[in-house]
């Protein structure tokens, strides 16, 4: 094998090698955004429930007042 062989040989390697690294940083950024997505997903639902107990416990103060016999 001469020195030029050898050079091509390492110029595909490198070529190669930059490929796998644009695929892994891809992947990493998907991951990365579908992580994204599932913790404002949870912080919604969170939020949906936070707003419907407060609304029951709206709905029962609203019952309790007017259920009061002397200070409604």
């Amino acid at each position: 094998m001469s020195k030029f062989d050898y050079k091509i040989s390492v110029r595909k390697q490198r070529g190669a090698a930059l490929l796998v690294l644009a695929v892994v940083l891809m992947l990493t950024a998907a991951l990365f955004m579908i992580g994204k997505n599932s913790r404002n997903s949870d912080r919604l639902q969170r939020e949906a429930d936070v707003n419907r107990i407060l609304l029951e416990a709206k709905e029962a103060l609203i019952a309790v007042a007017i259920a009061h016999p002397t200070n409604p």
